[in-house]
């Protein structure tokens, strides 16, 4: 094998390899994409016959930031490799992309004609503002006719009043650019005063109502307002509340306490936390209640339970982390204040402590920004939209998916205020943004001595420039961010996370280790006691970076490392002597960090964990590991597999920390979480669970890929289907008749447990991934009917194989939680207080995220298309469906020798939906999804 770096990610357009007349066997090309060099993509594969040249070039460029070389001996019988490169081409330029034209004055205009290349066809829409903030719809060119060279496309303004002009430039068929060549207009000048856009008001933190001390009386009325949302009001009379320290002598751990008190419980606890997590025991243990993200099950008993006993709990975790950067755009992007506070309530039942929160970032960025002197449109051109938010503040990209409205900055500075009190009164630390170097790459318009390093492309999208984090540069911007950060948020918290030059950044001639010396300096300048939470992901960290900590006083305290997917490939134990990421000894070279349960990946859905892996080595990582501090979630994507987050979070309370956290026992632990998450008990459900725990929860069954294997139907239609996104799987590792078993058995007390929302949502969840499976199977059928040239066949499982998509489409439908159309609205209502060009930009930015992921450049180049595909109603029937029909239709015609055109531009096709503006049912709708069970098996 032979390896070439190319410093950063590169979009290739072929290689050319010179082999020897000794090589005759097959030359295989493969790329890595951001660094990531343990998920190689094909570039393609040629046979070397007696020594001959041999060209890879694929239909698209790749974006890569390495090249790998697979054939038998390379070194010896490849003489001479050369790769070509596409000259970075201008990503400002690139649609889709706001042109705003200020014509100085209010005009009364009648008509608005614009000029586009007369080759190939452009879509966009135009909207108009009289002060550059506020924008309405005027007209949309959406046909695939090219511009008339001499009138351009005409819309009508019917004499409407405006001053600025904005095309929102959508689609080229020819080319990833979006430029105009021309925009006029004609009307006539109205004579009334130019109006600018009212200021953005965000006071600072300290005038706020939301800088206030905390009381206990806070705290307890947080936990009752879990009691009145989640279980009814007339629930908080059960209920004393009592905040006191840990009365273990020596035990400064987390702890709760139940009693009976006067025939009420008694829940003690030393934060909210821990009162909410005494308080979900009782709900579990006692009342057979339980309460997750996808799915309640809340049938309180009809009187109170008391315990004729007292419950003691405590915890060796000191951190119960949440989140991966990705979460707040796959599963986040488009929540409001009612989505937060459900999640809040859900956090503190599982004892969360630590919660990443990057809402209102925005707003940190706007004041920094300001400061250094970008005006309001500068800024923001930088600030991405809502759907990208994770990928931008991991310094991947800037300003795609914008510009949001100036109410934006507002709305989501209160929200993250709103939910940052909440944290401080229940006692969970939100973690902030650390500042890394992240700068727009026109910095020096502002200051020209500036040391930067340009970090290149990402997936195809433009990096923002980074600061030399050894220069003065770095200092001086570092102070300027923090400041806009306690602007914001106030200075409460003392976490910070960032990973600088992320997957693929270029460090250029800088030490790892000064790079983390640096970043850590700056944030104890900040805050003396700041904690740098650092992602264990993909060679990150470095040992170099590791050791780099050393050079600060007590630098390792201020560390804490995440291992991001411990319950798969763990990094915490591979420090060793001359390794060169997780450090030159175990335990990330003795840094504290804590143990995480990654598992989902861009939102893909199906049933899928490693639940005995999780149950073996959290008690492992808390017994034996001196630097462990506890555990986290990390998901890309959460409200999926709820029955692993219910596992995790419970499993490191214990009886008495001065013993070993016992490991548990996961059937016993599973017949409880059966019948409080359906509300009865019921032997065939039990039973059902044993096949899940030995199958879809099961580690060793579970290791291609990342992440729970994809529905081809989610896939590009083909024939040989290895994945539906670049970095997916499509692999079954266990045997797919067991889990028909498992819904044989969910079912037969269906009529019983139907009115439990967590047993629907499992049934559904179930019965998705036996369809999932059962059109695996059907895909391999088909291509082998097309092998053999058998049209009767192929037709008969064509339609088979459609028909499980409509079966899917209609299974989902009855499950809020899989709805595309609930996921569009939630985008659109964040625009209730903006304008028409709002609602459609945080429409295209909902639906693109799920589909294309970007633009061309992002779909087709740097392979991101269906990354974050979903099993969704709305979703399968009308995009995934139609790309099936379509090319299953042609299929049929070239059995059959009949003339078709093949849609080889798929691209176009997606990127058409995802701006189609249609839209879907937001609400589930009645379904008889035992029916369907029934007609499964």
């Amino acid at each position: 094998m032979l390896i070439l770096p190319l410093d950063g990610n590169h979009e290739v357009l072929k290689v050319r390899i010179c082999t020897n007349e000794e090589l005759q066997s097959e030359v295989v090309i493969k790329y890595a994409q951001n660094g990531i060099t343990s998920e190689l993509l094909t570039f393609g594969r040629k046979t070397a016959e007696n020594g001959r040249e041999l060209v890879f070039e694929p239909d698209i460029p790749v974006s890569a930031s390495h090249i790998y070389i697979f054939t038998s001996n390379p070194k010896r019988y490849i003489s001479e490799v050369e790769v070509f490169e596409r000259t970075p081409s201008d990503f400002a330029l690139c649609y889709p992309r706001c042109i705003d034209i200020d014509i100085k004055e209010n005009h009364y205009l009648d008509t608005v004609s614009v000029f586009t290349d007369e080759k190939g066809y452009f879509h966009y829409t135009v909207y108009t503002s009289m002060d550059g903030r506020d924008f309405t719809y005027l007209g949309r060119k959406n046909n695939n006719e090219s511009c008339n060279a001499a009138t351009g496309d005409v819309f009508c303004a019917d004499g409407r009043e405006a001053r600025i002009i904005r095309v929102y430039m959508e689609y080229n068929s020819l080319s990833a650019e979006a430029n105009i060549k021309n925009l006029t207009f004609t009307g006539r000048n109205s004579n009334t005063p130019v109006v600018n856009a009212p200021e953005i008001e965000v006071s600072d933190f300290k005038e706020t109502k939301y800088n206030t001390d905390i009381t206990d009386d806070d705290t307890y009325s947080e936990v009752y307002g879990i009691i009145e949302r989640r279980l009814g009001t007339k629930y908080k009379e059960w209920f004393v509340l009592q905040l006191d320290e840990n009365p273990r002598q020596g035990h400064d751990c987390d702890y709760f306490e139940l009693s009976d008190y006067c025939g009420k419980i008694l829940i003690k606890g030393n934060c909210g936390v821990s009162l909410a997590v005494g308080l979900n025991h009782y709900l579990k243990y006692y009342c057979k209640v339980s309460i997750s993200q996808v799915g309640d099950q809340v049938k309180m008993p009809q009187t109170l339970i008391l315990l004729n006993e007292t419950v003691f709990k405590e915890t060796k975790a000191k951190i119960r982390y949440a989140y991966n950067y990705c979460t707040f755009s796959y599963s986040m992007a488009f929540w409001g204040a009612d989505e937060w506070r459900r999640e809040l309530d859900w956090l503190a039942l599982n004892g969360v402590n630590v919660v990443l929160d990057l809402t209102a970032q925005e707003e940190v960025w706007r004041r920094f920004l300001k400061d250094i002197g970008y005006s309001h449109e500068e800024i923001k051109k930088f600030v991405a939209g809502p759907a990208y938010y994770a990928w931008a503040y991991m310094a991947n990209l800037s300003g795609f998916g914008g510009p949001v409205h100036d109410t934006w900055f507002e709305e989501r500075t209160e929200l993250a205020r709103r939910n940052q009190l909440i944290m401080r009164k229940l006692g969970m630390y939100p973690v902030l943004q650390g500042y890394s170097g992240m700068i727009p790459v026109d910095i020096d318009k502002y200051e020209s001595e500036v040391d930067i390093i340009p970090q290149g492309d990402w997936c195809s999208f433009e990096r923002p420039s980074m600061f030399r984090t050894t220069s003065d540069s770095f200092k001086k911007y570092a102070e300027k961010f923090y400041k806009a950060q306690k602007e914001v948020y106030g200075d409460y918290s003392f976490y910070y996370a960032t990973d600088p030059f992320h997957e693929g950044g270029k460090t250029s001639d800088m030490s790892p280790r000064d790079i983390s010396e640096e970043i850590v300096n700056a944030m104890l300048k900040e805050n003396p006691n700041a904690v740098w939470i650092i992602q264990s992901w993909q060679g990150n960290p470095s040992s170099e970076l590791l050791v780099g900590l050393e050079n600060v006083k007590e630098g390792k305290s201020h560390a804490l490392i995440l291992d991001l997917y411990a319950e798969k490939t763990p990094h915490h134990n591979e420090g060793g002597a001359g390794n060169k990421s997780y450090g030159y000894e175990k335990e990330f070279n003795n840094t504290p960090w804590i143990y995480c349960m990654l598992n989902n990946f861009g939102g893909r859905m199906g049933l899928h964990g490693h639940l005995d892996s999780i149950a073996e080595n959290v008690p492992i990582a808390l017994n034996n590991s001196k630097m462990n501090r506890g555990i986290g979630i990390t998901p890309e994507a959460s409200e999926n597999n709820p029955v692993l987050y219910d596992f995790l979070f419970e499993s490191v309370w214990q009886d008495n920390t001065e013993e070993e956290l016992p490991a548990k026992d996961i059937d016993k632990w599973l017949n409880e979480y059966q019948i409080r998450r359906y509300g009865a008990y019921s032997e065939t459900s039990q039973k059902s669970w044993s096949i899940l725990k030995e199958t879809v929860y099961k580690a060793e069954l579970n290791q291609p890929g990342q992440g729970a294997p994809e529905c081809v139907i989610n896939a590009r239609p083909s024939f040989e289907i290895k994945s539906a996104s670049s970095w997916g799987n499509v692999t079954i590792g266990y045997d797919a008749s067991e889990l028909k078993k498992a819904l044989r058995l969910l079912i037969q007390d269906y009529s019983i447990l139907k009115q439990s929302e967590g047993y629907m949502y499992d049934v559904t969840e179930l019965i998705m991934q036996v369809l999932s499976n059962s059109a695996l199977e059907c895909r391999k059928k088909l291509a082998q009917a097309y092998e053999n040239k058998d049209v009767a066949c192929f037709e008969k499982l064509a339609e088979e194989f459609l028909s499980i998509a409509d079966k899917m489409d209609y299974v989902s439908g009855g499950n809020n939680h899989s709805l595309l159309g609930r996921w569009i609205e939630n985008a659109k209502k964040l625009a209730e207080h903006a304008d028409d060009f709002s609602k459609y930009l945080y429409e295209i930015n909902s639906k693109s995220l799920i589909t294309t992921w970007g633009a061309y450049n992002q779909s087709e180049i740097g392979g991101l298309h269906d990354y974050s595909n979903r099993q969704w109603s709305g979703l399968i029937n009308d995009f995934y469906k139609p790309r099936w029909k379509k090319w299953l239709d042609n299929r049929i015609k070239e059995l059959k020798h009949e003339p078709f055109e093949e849609n080889s531009n798929l691209f176009e096709w997606e990127w058409n939906w995802v701006r189609s503006g249609k839209s879907y049912p937001a609400d589930a709708q009645e379904t008889d999804i035992y029916d369907i069970a029934d007609k499964l098996l």
